[in-house]
């Protein structure tokens, strides 16, 4: 029609990507630019015939629904690779990727697998965040590692710092989530926490907390300061949150949620 002619006239370029599930099918939720113009997305795919390109490190799908992580060409019309990330369970790319200059992209979601491919520990139980390094040119998963414990993780994230820590975030039940010994907060306090973890470029756990009251709390966003201190934020439903003194607002105000944001010195 007019006026769908007229909406591609003024687009640089479009196109879909997909199989033929028809039960919901797939969903891109994060999209990144490479310096040169290349786009990067992922998302959850459903469809058995998901358009995965040759010689990537998982071309057909264990059981759908799987993660996918695709780089387009800057110029919208090659696909340079497509491939499914996941095991046998239900496994989703829930939040916004991370690439680095060499082109590595880092994946994380929720994995009810319990065989991701090549994953450096074992699934905890229930819903576990995971984490993936994926190759420049998506032909193998660097590393991957489960994150989480015997309930139910939300993880978040990633963000890669310049030392290529891969900060990683959320929300948790579970009471034995593999904190550090040196956690701000070493045990569950609500129904569900908030969480932080930090890796080493290896995919080794260098720092794991809670975060929360008596509530419910989720991390929603991290960023990273030059001198590796740590800065989250996320809501809480807890009149007990633990907040410092002399912030400048002590208590909680009240309603289903307040939101919070908390500066941890460098682990």
């Amino acid at each position: 029609c007019a006026a769908s002619a007229g909406i591609l006239a003024n687009a640089l370029w479009a196109a879909v990507l997909g199989g033929s599930s028809q039960t919901d099918g797939e969903t891109g939720l994060s999209l990144q630019v490479f310096p040169g113009g290349d786009v990067s997305l992922s998302g959850i795919s459903r469809s058995a015939d998901f358009p995965t390109t040759p010689g990537v490190a998982k071309p057909v799908t264990s059981g759908p629904p799987d993660a996918f992580v695709a780089r387009i060409a800057a110029s919208g019309s090659t696909l340079m690779y497509a491939t499914l990330a996941g095991g046998t369970g239900t496994d989703a790319a829930e939040h916004r990727h991370a690439l680095r200059s060499d082109g590595t992209v880092f994946l994380t979601g929720v994995t009810q697998s319990t065989n991701l491919p090549g994953a450096i520990n074992a699934h905890a139980g229930g819903d576990d965040g995971f984490v993936v390094q994926v190759a420049p040119d998506a032909s193998q998963f660097l590393r991957v590692r489960y994150l989480g414990g015997s309930g139910q993780e939300h993880v978040l994230g990633p963000v890669v710092d310049n030392a290529g820590l891969i900060y990683l975030f959320g929300s948790t039940n579970s009471p034995d989530f593999p904190v550090t010994t040196d956690a701000l907060q070493r045990t569950l306090a609500g129904g569900h926490d908030g969480v932080l973890a930090i890796l080493n470029p290896d995919f080794s756990l260098r720092y794991a907390t809670y975060l929360g009251g008596n509530g419910d709390e989720l991390v929603r966003g991290a960023a990273v300061d030059a001198n590796g201190d740590v800065y989250l934020i996320g809501r809480t439903g807890s009149a007990n949150f633990p907040v410092s003194a002399g912030a400048f607002q002590r208590t909680y105000g009240g309603g289903t949620d307040d939101g919070f944001v908390l500066k941890l010195k460098a682990p």
